[in-house]
């Protein structure tokens, strides 16, 4: 218990550092004739007790549908991964020789870089019985021990093994990193720096990279970003992607004073590695630390700012009235935040940084957080403080979902609609004349001149009359309620809506509420 103790604290810290998981045992297993499937050799000797290996021994020695493929399985916090074979032949028993090599890894790791050099020591050793009979005779097979722990052993130290085999065969493995695809770049996201900016900016990259680069300030969104760079917002996005599939930036959301931030469950352990991290404390003391000189100025500006509408501050819920807009000590990423950082003489204690976070819930705003500990946000800029926590992944904004609801009342519905049917014909009908009377034969020119002026003259009313509506003050034509509503269907967030049409939310709600058949609603997740 105390090995494996050891080697699941190991497993923990590769996975911290970005690292593939450590490798925890091999198992060779084989079909016996006369014990069923049975472990053959382990490395280490007795990681795995035969009582666990029974209960899984289904999936290890499978059946012939599951030949030559990678299976899985995860019991009691391990994850046994093999690929199970079959040889032929007369001289086995029953004609056939069912063998198993696993991998064994924590059952929260990532198995993916490790699948291909299963099955390559799996074929690999499928070849040597074959040609020379090298798992089958007893002689033989006692060297399969060293060669399992040569394997476990370098590929937890160097991620690699060059092994001999026999004078004719040498078997090569490597870790290699499967990289995942990154995220896909909303309009809505800003992109913040997570390598120096300066040298950034000075390498030589394609004209889409280097016109998005200059413009990432950690504030602007991505659609705010392509409007600057006068770029097409999908041209702006994929040069966006490419930054974070290299970790030269990560994806945050808008920053305002009226979100919501937690450290919920999930989140949970990410905050204890934070913790008990002194260098992950002494990094966020640094990125977070505000001028004295622009303390005053961030914190006053809570729930008072005025938005920049060139750059965004049509967005969120605060809108006109409390968006913070840049901010006095708001910065972008870890790139441009050295010098700040550095001049700063009063660090926030390790302390004060802990509580702070702890002190974000469900039911608090930034706003309300900060105003709640004035005293130790002194030395604490909000907008570096909310990046430092999400890019890190132990702090969670509760988004905001706007959901419209459409009010049913079928009698008043149907009554409004008859009432638009007749006001539409009414409109629509032709001037009064005496059809029933004969016509006077000596003046049908003159009747159709004046019936064409007629027309013409109420054509001009009516625009008149539309032109009158247009200019008056909250009405907005149905096509731009009707886009509102179907963006307002509970998939989307606040900052998505709001972006999407580039107006604060309080707008949109006027619109959509103008229309008088609905009420909008605000769900928390």
């Amino acid at each position: 218990m105390n090995e494996r103790g050891s080697h699941s604290q190991a497993a923990n810290a590769a996975q911290a550092s970005g690292q593939a998981a450590t490798l925890l045992a091999i198992i060779y297993s084989e079909f016996d004739n006369t014990l069923g499937p049975t472990i053959r050799c382990q490395v280490p000797e007795g990681f795995l007790s035969q009582g666990f290996f029974d209960s899984i021994s289904d999936y290890v020695i499978t059946g012939r549908q599951l030949y030559g493929r990678t299976v899985a399985v995860t019991a009691c916090d391990l994850q046994v991964v093999g690929f199970p074979l079959c040889i032929e032949n007369e001289k086995y028993s029953r004609n056939t020789f069912l063998f198993n090599v696993s991998f064994v890894l924590r059952a929260d790791a990532d198995p993916t870089p490790y699948e291909p050099i299963l099955r390559k020591l799996a074929l690999t050793l499928h070849t040597l019985e074959v040609e020379s009979e090298f798992i089958f005779r007893p002689e033989k097979k006692a060297h399969l021990h060293d060669m399992l722990h040569k394997i476990l052993t370098d590929l937890n130290a160097r991620e690699e093994c060059l092994l001999a085999l026999d004078d004719a065969n040498v078997l090569s493995l490597k870790l290699t990193r499967v990289v995942q695809e990154p995220p896909l770049v909303g309009d809505h996201d800003v992109p913040v720096f997570l390598r120096d900016a300066a040298v950034l900016k000075s390498l030589d990259w394609d004209l889409a990279l280097r016109q998005i680069i200059s413009h990432i300030d950690g504030v602007k969104y991505t659609k705010r970003l392509a409007m600057d760079a006068e770029m097409d917002v999908d041209c702006a996005k994929a040069a966006l992607r490419t930054l974070a599939y290299y970790d030269f930036i990560a994806l945050v959301d808008i920053f305002q004073f009226s979100n919501i931030y937690i450290t919920s469950t999930t989140e949970a352990a990410a905050f204890r590695a934070f913790a008990k991290s002194p260098a992950l404390l002494m990094e966020c003391q640094g990125f977070v630390c505000n001028h004295a000189a622009a303390v005053t100025a961030t914190l006053s500006s809570i729930g008072a700012a005025t938005p920049d509408t060139s750059d965004g501050g049509v967005v969120g819920e605060e809108g006109r009235n409390g968006e913070p807009g840049r901010g006095e000590g708001g910065g972008p990423g870890r790139g441009e935040e050295a010098e700040g950082s550095t001049a700063c003489r009063l660090l926030p204690s390790g302390e004060d940084l802990l509580q702070l976070y702890g002190a974000c819930r469900p039911n608090l705003t930034l706003a309300e957080v900060l105003q709640t500990h004035k005293e130790k946000m002194s030395r604490i800029d909000a907008r570096r403080f909310v990046t430092f926590g999400v890019v890190y992944g132990f702090l969670r904004r509760v988004h905001r979902y706007p959901v419209y609801i459409r009010k049913w009342n079928k009698g008043t519905e149907e009554l409004s609609s008859s009432k638009s049917s007749i006001s539409a014909g009414l409109i629509t009908m032709p001037p009064n004349r005496p059809s029933s009377l004969p016509r006077a034969r000596g003046a049908p020119q003159q009747h159709h001149h004046h019936q064409h002026h007629h027309h013409q003259q109420q054509r001009q009313e009516e625009k008149q009359q539309q032109q009158q509506q247009f200019s008056r003050p909250g009405f907005h034509p149905h096509s731009l309620v009707d886009q509102v509503k179907v963006l307002l269907d509970g998939t989307r967030t606040m900052d998505e809506v709001c972006v999407a049409f580039m107006r604060p939310f309080q707008e949109l709600e006027e619109i959509v509420l103008s229309a008088g058949d609905g009420e909008v609603l605000i769900v928390y997740k």
